[in-house]
């Protein structure tokens, strides 16, 4: 009578087993996606930092181009222009800076939801474990046999 519940209290032992190791796997592939959430916002800054680095040498050519056809740096023509090609330049930057925003964000969502999955196959396991072994030992009449009674009415 024993030996069925030895083998149950086992294999619930091994299913809660299951679902640790599975909580285990989904927390470090939360802390990749962490990582990598991480890594897609430096490399987007990296490139905005390019980008506004390259505006900035494209606006002195503007500068020294109208410099050459003799235009008033103060001239309304002037400011007009290159304000407007300033604020053209920097879209692509502006654009780049959300995409590492993006990345960000779209690697905490995955690690919250790999948290969450790892987090439910431990309940799950938990849970399955336990009803498991308490329906062998029903099963088995194990509340009569603790008592002393013989199991049979």
């Amino acid at each position: 009578m024993c030996a069925p519940m030895i083998m149950a209290g086992v294999s619930a032992a091994m299913t809660i087993a299951g679902g640790v190791q599975q909580q285990r796997a989904a927390k470090a592939a939360a802390k990749q996606a962490l990582q990598e959430g991480i890594y897609a916002q430096q490399a987007a800054a990296a490139e905005t930092e390019q980008i506004r680095y390259n505006n900035k040498r494209d606006m002195g050519t503007l500068r020294a181009a109208f410099g050459t056809r003799n235009v008033a740096f103060d001239s309304a023509s002037m400011v007009d222009v290159l304000s407007e090609a300033a604020g053209n330049m920097d879209l692509a930057a502006v654009m780049k800076e959300h995409e590492g925003i993006l990345g960000r964000y779209q690697g905490n969502v995955t690690a919250k939801g790999l948290k969450d999955r790892g987090k439910d196959a431990l309940t799950k396991s938990i849970l399955g474990a336990g009803l498991s072994f308490a329906t062998k030992g029903v099963d088995a009449n194990w509340w009569n046999l603790g008592a002393g009674k013989t199991g049979t009415t």
